[in-house]
């Protein structure tokens, strides 16, 4: 024990007492770590927040995933658009590709067919678009007034 000031400190390292060490108050026992109880306690807590976050992060994930599918499937109806424009015809997915068009990473489509290319009056563009980590497809005739659909791979 050393004495500075008028205030007591403790100087020993060890908790136990040697036979011939000077007289004077203990040293406060040293702490040597965590309990068991408390270690199970941080890993309930910790179990509870995971099983609570895991969820709501696939949940926003698949969202996301879906939401770049929408706007693809946008994306696409104005390229169809532009090209029947300027080619007065619909284009096969090849034809789309060639003038420049592109997904976002990941999506791709499912399905893409012309229906009608006979007959410019009737001609519709029947698509499916998927992202490859969502549980969706969504599907859309173009032109159409419809918004497109969602339904499960």
């Amino acid at each position: 024990m050393r004495v500075k000031s008028g205030v007591a400190f403790c100087t020993k390292v060890s908790r136990v007492r040697h036979p011939g060490a000077a007289s004077g108050p203990e040293c406060p026992p040293v702490r040597g770590g965590f309990t068991l109880i408390e270690l199970l306690i941080v890993v309930v807590i910790i179990g509870v927040l995971a099983s609570i976050a895991i969820p709501r992060f696939d949940e926003v994930r698949q969202r996301a995933y879906n939401s770049t599918a929408l706007s693809d499937i946008k994306t696409t109806s104005h390229a169809i658009e532009e090209y029947f424009t300027e080619n007065l015809k619909y284009p096969t997915q090849t034809e789309l590709e060639d003038s420049g068009f592109t997904l976002s990473p990941g999506v791709s489509f499912r399905t893409y067919s012309v229906r009608d290319a006979s007959n410019p009056a009737k001609t519709r563009i029947h698509m499916h678009v998927e992202h490859v980590g969502s549980l969706h497809y969504f599907h859309q005739e173009y032109p159409g007034s419809k918004p497109p659909e969602k339904r499960w791979k």
